[in-house]
């Protein structure tokens, strides 16, 4: 008899070991691999940058307050572009974006008179990452080169991200200085809405790392490069996931 209470504990021990592991979010492959050395042509040379330093630097957060009377908006960037942001076991899922997310845009509203109400969650959006169904697709070209530009910036967008079904991306413009400080961050153009421009929150970043390795040709044409268009994948049919975590409150 004893032997089989031991076995009969251990059959319980088993299950619920497994109703743990259910309850747990589901594994997403976190690694994300992609060149961060670009190459584009510019009218027959090519131009060749190494972006590592600020791509491979680890997770950090931009952000922008937006006065929207009576309350502040606070919109924040989250990201993560060597690794998936890290999951918070200690956050409700719907509080923060899905496993697998590199940029993840969280939009808060907060009330200044009323200090003791918390502040108000009103996006969560996975911007871009590597999904199940999605992918962060780097793309790289040169963009259009204004007046009071020396040379042509590069575009780097980091796709993958879907919200009220419609697709995420970030686009990244990056600025050629080279008298830039190491330290320098990108900074938000968009309102933080993303249900606004087709899903496109753009941000521009100027730093030394963004001049090509061999610099510029003498002479450069004011058109940018042409690029091959992205495959944009179908959105989910109405019958599954398509929102993930991001929910408007």
């Amino acid at each position: 008899m004893p032997s089989k209470r031991r076995a009969f504990k251990q059959v319980l021990w088993i299950i619920s070991l497994l109703q743990i592991g259910s309850a747990l979010p589901t594994a997403i492959n976190d690694n994300v691999n992609f060149d961060c050395v670009f190459t584009v042509p510019l009218d027959g040379h090519a131009l060749k940058y190494n972006l590592c330093p600020l791509l491979k630097r680890g997770k950090f957060r931009v952000s922008r307050d937006v006065e929207t009377p009576p309350s502040i908006t606070r919109i924040h960037y989250d990201i993560s572009l060597d690794d998936s942001i890290p999951w918070d076991g200690t956050l409700p899922s719907r509080d923060q974006c899905e496993q697998g997310t590199n940029v993840c845009m969280t939009v808060v509203s907060e009330r200044p008179d009323h200090r003791l109400e918390p502040p108000r969650t009103i996006y969560v959006v996975p911007v871009a990452g590597n999904f199940p169904d999605r992918q962060l697709n780097v793309t790289a070209k040169l963009g259009q080169k204004v007046d009071s530009m020396n040379h042509a910036p590069l575009k780097v967008t980091f796709h993958g991200g879907l919200y009220m079904g419609i697709l995420q991306k970030a686009i990244f413009t990056f600025m050629c200085d080279p008298s830039a400080t190491e330290t320098s961050e990108p900074v938000l153009l968009s309102h933080g809405d993303p249900l606004e421009d087709q899903g496109n929150h753009k941000l521009t970043w100027t730093s030394k790392h963004a001049c090509p390795i061999d610099g510029y040709p003498e002479k450069q044409s004011d058109e940018p490069s042409k690029s091959t268009p992205v495959p944009v994948p179908n959105p989910s049919p109405p019958t599954t996931r398509a929102i993930g975590p991001g929910t408007v409150m």
